[in-house]
């Protein structure tokens, strides 16, 4: 089983799966995989800051594929309608220009912003895109958190179709502060 997952990861991980994606649309099973993930993950107690829109994974050679990066320009592809979001009463969607802002340039005082003006929330939460397997029957993608200076990291997230249900098959930290 340890090595199906393994073999399941390093297959959705590759940059080069389909995304299956009309563009500039985020399909309704793709909202579904990520509230289902916003819950499993964050539980339903805080509230979550979400960044805007999604990226598409970029291929750093130190760590293989990832979102997590301060220092890359991760370009916007979908934006997120919080409206089909089944948790979007907790979702509170800002975009990175709007991190940047509550920063002012000063980093050691930017979470106190941010928790000042997100009182009760998990941090900030980027989303990437969802790549399927050729056949369609496994999702991935990566989910990326920030809530704190020594706080926060990135996962990988991997549905698998089971009897012709979607299930979340596996949560895999790759990156932690």
């Amino acid at each position: 089983m340890k090595i199906k997952l393994i073999l399941i990861l390093l297959t959705l991980s590759s940059l080069g799966c389909s995304s299956n994606h009309p563009k500039d649309e985020i399909s309704q099973l793709e909202y579904t995989f990520y509230s289902i993930t916003l819950d499993s993950v964050f539980g339903n107690e805080k509230n979550i800051i979400l960044r805007d829109s999604l990226v598409v994974p970029y291929f750093d050679e130190m760590t293989g594929p990832t979102i997590f990066a301060d220092n890359k320009d991760l370009t916007p592809k979908y934006r997120i309608d919080k409206d089909l979001l089944s948790n979007n009463e907790r979702v509170e969607l800002i975009p990175r220009s709007y991190l940047a802002e509550i920063e002012k340039g000063k980093h050691e005082q930017f979470w106190d912003n941010l928790f000042e003006e997100f009182p009760n929330s998990v941090g900030w939460v980027t989303l990437s895109t969802v790549s399927y397997n050729e056949d369609s029957t496994q999702a991935s993608f990566f989910i990326n958190q920030g809530c704190g200076p020594y706080c926060g990291g990135e996962k990988e997230i991997v549905f698998e179709k089971v009897n012709q249900n979607w299930e979340l098959t596996y949560v895999m930290q790759i990156g932690e502060l």
